[in-house]
């Protein structure tokens, strides 16, 4: 086949013409998850915040008033972690796993429970599933006095 000039600007303006014929692509938000079959779309939670105001130290064995707001008010997890200087693995200790009330009463660990110098920082995070789920809020490293 003998390709000749015309023929080939008559294929190059049919590719642009069936190019402009192509929808033109447009943004589409996500989809919310739905639970369930016949449930409604659940609405994204809240952020999840402490509302306690937090001391610049903590006195070893006293007791600390934590409440929160937010979350999907399916529960949420409440702990504490420990650190200190040299320290190469941190380890999360529940204060509460799974509750569904805005706020308790803590009592801070005993001083000779952890090393001088410790900080301690205080979590607490959505513990359900779905929208939300990822939601948590610290507090700022205290010092264990």
């Amino acid at each position: 086949m003998k390709w000749t000039l015309g023929l080939v600007l008559g294929l190059a303006f049919a590719g642009r013409a069936a190019a402009a014929a192509l929808p033109v692509p447009t943004y589409v938000p996500p989809i919310s998850p739905v639970y369930g079959h016949d449930e409604e779309v659940a609405a994204p939670a809240p952020p999840l915040r402490f509302t306690s105001a937090f001391p610049d130290t903590l006195r070893a064995g006293a007791a600390l008033d934590l409440a929160w707001e937010g979350g999907d008010g399916r529960g949420v997890e409440v702990y504490f972690v420990a650190r200190w200087a040299r320290q190469r693995d941190y380890e999360l200790v529940p204060i509460a796993p799974n509750t569904t009330d805005t706020g308790l009463s803590w009592r801070v660990p005993p001083l000779e429970s952890y090393p001088a110098g410790t900080n301690i920082i205080v979590g607490v995070k959505d513990g359900s599933e779905g929208p939300g789920s990822s939601w948590w809020d610290l507090s700022p490293p205290l010092a264990l006095v």
